[in-house]
């Protein structure tokens, strides 16, 4: 049976213990109320962390959204670390797709006619109705915030302002419940705007509202007699109190299929739909059309809405300026975008008009690094005349670079790097760009591109799909050409032990499973030893016949490796000491900046240390900038985002922490079809040669002579 704590941001009737079954699974739930304290919720998830399966956050107000390990606080917009490795679920969107879901079937079965007009009670705690009934032709819309928590007893024209009210109530904070939204609660003005709510939702025949308003309004319900009231939520114990209200009809959007109990919710349905397809990251939204089996007539009509802009105002500008610099240059429109930042203090030196920073002191490109990490994004370059060898469709694509070196994207807090790579989303989008791929250390930062892909008015990709694939490719030649390992008898299994450091991250979780399915053997290594063992687990179940050890000191089993893979964000650290590794081991390091410095490659002459795999792109490509690769070679990040361009997927294909195999899979396969091939093996000093490796074939044996003479 899986267990359910469901934390209550605010107060709900229930405390008792309830059971049900979904799917086919057990489930137990437990609700506690903390009164809208952040501490007395972290106190709760660390006092449970260890007793429950997963987590629900219900009534979470605006700005909180629940990642992997992180929520965002509504007044501060600090994001705040809880201390739990296990799921947690705010419901937030399967709550959106079942509001915008249902609002469409009432549309196509001519159930809600929007030129009558929808009254949304608070456009705050319901914004993406706003947004998706105000995107329709002929809607007239209209909320009640002004007069409900303002106090204010007017009420906005149709649909413009209601948008733009939403909007800018939505940056601020909403830690107390709708009663304490607004100082003027207990005025006079505040109860002549509440007894005016009926006269303003006249002329609107239905009403958008939630049960929260029942004690926000006491009984001046007026305002839903004779209408049709639509909730994106109604528990079934208030149901007959609303009936007693006259309404013409109820309606509720919760999907029918998750009510399986009357205290079920949003937050506690996304922890059971998690639990039981085996999700701990936070699902994208693609993948929730997955979970909730929906049609692809509803993906196709609702994906403007979902993948639809909610700029700022400084964001607007940006894309508004890319326009503009657009269409006075005459340049075609690209159809994809990427994020590049500078990979070390040097790579400053690759932006024209700045080569003299080769030669400048390191005190001097100290103080350059720290000032260049306060600035925005620009635009680095353009990739034009890649051509599809499945399609034979030219595609362009446009670069993007924040001055800041992994250092200091790591020392600056997330919000600030999140607002300029919105900035740039959004420029992006106004230049003509349908996707936008995270390179390097962008796509590390905070959940992995979940929370910038909400924020992006079109769809975000890591690329990390692509970069395993690439990752696992290159070290496959590069174990074949070396020659030491060899199958089992009547098997496709590698004799050998592969050791992936890291192991715990996107790519290195997804390369560790891959692996076990290639080798006898495969060592896990990364800080949390709780987490190695949750992989231990997942790894035993679809390779049972590999042999998984987990530690979290590489250099205790680095000697027996015969196939390393680093994918850390270790930084100046060293996650393992190149003296321990066997003779003949291959390394490929797909960390960047990398965890294998040149020296270390030239202490051991007798270790094949590869970097990741990098592809080749098809076409006579054209580009005006410098990454520090050959010709015609880009990483497998900015390629999966230039794929996913040729192939017309323009969604958020690779997203949080856990990449999915099939995933992985699929992208290899697109990216065979349209021409992208593996570039030649790469070293410190470029590409290895055959002869390169055969030195470190001769080398390894050599050495490995010398060590079975010194212990006989």
């Amino acid at each position: 049976m899986f267990r359910i704590a469901e934390i209550n941001f605010g107060q709900s009737a229930n405390t008792e213990n309830f059971q049900f079954e979904l799917g086919g699974k057990p489930f137990e739930v437990q609700t506690f109320n903390v009164n809208f304290s952040t501490a007395y919720t972290k106190e709760l998830i660390r006092s449970l962390r260890s007793q429950v399966d997963a987590i629900a956050l219900t009534s979470l107000p605006v700005h909180f959204r629940a990642g992997n390990r992180t929520f965002v606080h509504p007044d501060t917009l600090e994001i705040l670390t809880l201390p739990t490795s296990i799921p947690l679920c705010d419901g937030h969107h399967l709550r959106e797709i079942s509001v915008v879901s249902g609002l469409q079937n009432m549309l196509r079965k001519d159930e809600l006619r929007i030129e009558q007009g929808v009254f949304i009670s608070s456009g705050i705690l319901n914004r993406d109705a706003v947004r998706f009934l105000c995107g329709r032709p002929g809607a007239k819309v209209a909320v009640g915030d002004l007069c409900t928590m303002m106090g204010i007893p007017y009420c906005p024209p149709p649909n413009w302002p209601a948008i733009a009210f939403a909007k800018l109530m939505g940056f601020y904070g909403a830690t107390r419940d709708v009663r304490h939204f607004s100082p003027l609660n207990h005025s006079l003005l505040h109860r002549l705007g509440q007894s005016c709510l009926p006269a303003l939702a006249r002329p609107y025949h239905y009403v958008f509202t939630g049960p929260q308003f029942l004690s926000t309004l006491g009984h001046n319900v007026d305002y839903i007699r004779g209408k049709i009231v639509i909730f994106p939520y109604l528990p079934s114990q208030l149901r007959a109190q609303f009936e007693s209200y006259s309404p013409e009809k109820l309606v509720d959007l919760f999907p029918e299929k998750l009510r399986v109990h009357p205290h079920m919710t949003y937050s506690v349905a996304d922890a059971c739909l998690r639990l039981t397809h085996g999700r701990k990251a936070v699902p994208s939204m693609q993948e929730w059309f997955d979970l909730l089996e929906l049609g692809e007539d509803f993906r196709s009509s609702s994906r403007p809405y979902f993948y639809g802009a909610r700029p700022s105002t400084q964001a607007r500008f940006a894309s508004s300026v890319g326009g503009i610099q657009k269409r006075i240059s005459g340049e075609t429109a690209p159809d994809f975008a990427f994020i590049v930042h500078a990979l070390s203090k040097k790579d400053f030196a690759r932006v024209p008009g700045f080569r003299w920073l080769e030669d400048t002191p390191k005190f001097v490109l100290d103080n350059i690094e720290r000032l260049a990490a306060k600035g925005p994004g620009f635009v680095y370059g353009r990739i034009q005349n890649i051509v599809s060898q499945k399609t034979g469709e030219p595609i362009s694509g446009i670069l993007y670079s924040l001055p800041a070196t992994p250092r200091m994207l790591r020392e600056q807090a997330a919000e600030v790097t999140y607002k300029k790579i919105e900035k740039i989303c959004y420029d992006a989008q106004g230049r003509g760009a349908k996707i936008i791929g995270l390179g390097a250390y962008t796509k590390v930062i905070g959940d992995q591109g979940a929370t910038i892909h909400q924020l992006s008015p079109i769809p975000v990709t890591t690329g990390n799909s692509l970069s395993a694939s690439a990752t696992l490719w290159a070290l496959k030649e590069a174990v074949r050409k070396m020659g030491f390992l060899k199958f089992k008898p009547n098997s496709k299994i590698v004799e050998g032990t592969a050791m992936v450091i890291g192991a715990t991250g996107s790519i290195g979780s997804v390369s560790a499973k891959l692996l076990a399915l290639a080798f006898a053997r495969v060592v896990l290594v990364a800080p949390r030893l709780e987490r190695l063992q949750d992989l231990q687990r997942e790894i035993k179940i679809i390779a049972p016949e590999c042999e998984v050890i987990v530690t979290t000191d590489a250099n205790e089993l680095a000697g027996k490796a015969d196939a390393v893979v680093t994918a850390t964000s270790a930084f100046d650290q060293k996650v393992v000491e190149v003296e321990t590794l066997k003779p003949g081991c291959v390394v490929c390091d797909c960390s960047r900046p990398l965890d294998f410095s040149i020296q270390d490659a030239m202490k051991r002459p007798d270790v094949l240390i590869i970097e990741s795999g990098e592809v080749v792109i098809p076409g006579p490509i054209k580009m005006n900038c410098d990454l520090g690769l050959p010709k015609n070679v880009f990483y497998a990040c900015l390629a999966e985002t230039a794929v996913l361009a040729m192939e017309h997927r323009y969604e958020p294909f690779t997203l949080g922490r856990e990449i999915e195999w099939e995933k992985v899979r699929e992208m290899y396969r697109l990216s065979r079809q349209h021409g992208v091939a593996l570039a030649a093996i790469r070293g410190h000093s470029g590409v290895v040669s055959d002869r390169e490796i055969e030195l470190v074939r001769a080398r390894a044996r050599a050495r490995a002579r010398a060590r079975v003479r010194v212990k006989g």
